[in-house]
């Protein structure tokens, strides 16, 4: 029997140093933006954003100020923001490394996590592949992209 937690039920406070790495960072902010741009991803074309790793949500609020709206956007993490940078997002908290194990052996997922599967326009991933093996991360992804979506993954981007 699977028995892995994929939603965090008692998630604690993220310590993580690097949980607010982005967010005062230019080339960071130029490097999404050009992304974006490049591939014609906006609010408007692209409303629904998810961002996995969320730490205390640079990205998310980077993304606000290109346009999101906050209640469009859903922050991932395994831990709770320790100093939150963005108010009015969703935040779902969940185990990615289990969520990988479980879609690889093909198990059912806790209802509260399977309500996002393909329904992203945008997932923003910018340093997941510091906490997951680099062979979950496109698994993990494309969970939560709509078909046609973009992935914005550390600068690197699929539609």
């Amino acid at each position: 029997m699977f028995n892995v937690e994929i939603l965090v039920a008692n998630p604690g406070i993220n310590t993580d140093p690097d949980r607010n790495f982005s967010y005062d960072d230019i080339h960071t902010i130029n490097a999404i933006q050009r992304s974006f741009k490049s591939f014609q991803v906006n609010p408007n074309t692209h409303p629904r954003l998810i961002d996995l790793y969320s730490g205390d949500g640079p990205i998310a609020k980077m993304t606000a100020d290109m346009g999101w709206l906050p209640e469009n956007i859903t922050c991932v993490d395994l831990y709770t923001p320790a100093t939150p940078v963005i108010k009015g997002v969703h935040w779902s908290y969940i185990n990615l490394n289990n969520l990988a194990f479980a879609l690889r052996l093909n198990e059912p997922l806790p209802p509260q996590v399977e309500q996002y599967r393909h329904t992203f326009d945008v997932v923003t991933d910018w340093l997941g592949f510091l906490y997951t093996k680099q062979r979950d991360i496109p698994i993990i992804h494309h969970f939560f992209a709509r078909p046609g979506g973009y992935i914005l993954n550390e600068g690197i981007v699929k539609e």
